[in-house]
């Protein structure tokens, strides 16, 4: 489990923000490290941000290895509430200071900080993902990893 905690930090260290726009149009795609929770619902995923909660209907496409689903966004964290990272700076609603795909508790991560809450950071997680969007993406139950998201809706 070490080895694999120092691959990920390697990966974070050689691409700190994992930012890539597509080029067809759909959307932006980060490297973001998923976490997983109980939701409440059997298949969904939530992102650090109450806009995508509470607006409803958003979806976005995640990648892990060979494996690719579509998923809702129907909760706000995995640990702040007001973090739109995957947004140009001009419209992120805090932390307007860090670059463009990179969420405030990657940052507080890696540099000992704290989340909005005042939390001390356990992980750089960027997405929750329940054990059901997990196990679709071939994580064990619990296990949290680097995958990738695309925000369809982002455009520059």
């Amino acid at each position: 489990m070490d080895e694999r905690w120092r691959d990920a930090v390697a990966g974070y260290e050689a691409n700190p923000s994992g930012y890539e726009f597509s080029a067809t149009g759909r959307g932006v795609r980060y490297r973001v490290f998923a976490t997983q929770y109980i939701g409440y619902t059997r298949f969904e995923v939530a992102f650090p941000h109450r806009k995508l909660k509470f607006d409803g209907g958003y979806r976005v496409r995640l990648r892990g290895g060979e494996h690719a689903i579509r998923a809702p966004v129907k909760e706000a964290g995995p640990w702040n509430t007001y973090d739109n990272y995957w947004d140009a700076r001009r419209y992120r609603t805090m932390w307007k200071d860090l670059p463009r795909g990179v969420n405030q508790v990657r940052a507080a991560y890696y540099n000992g900080g704290k989340d909005e809450f005042g939390r001390t950071v356990l992980n750089p997680a960027g997405v929750d993902l329940t054990p059901a969007v997990a196990r679709r993406l071939g994580l064990a139950k619990y296990e949290n990893a680097w995958i990738y998201v695309r925000f369809p809706w982002v455009q520059d």
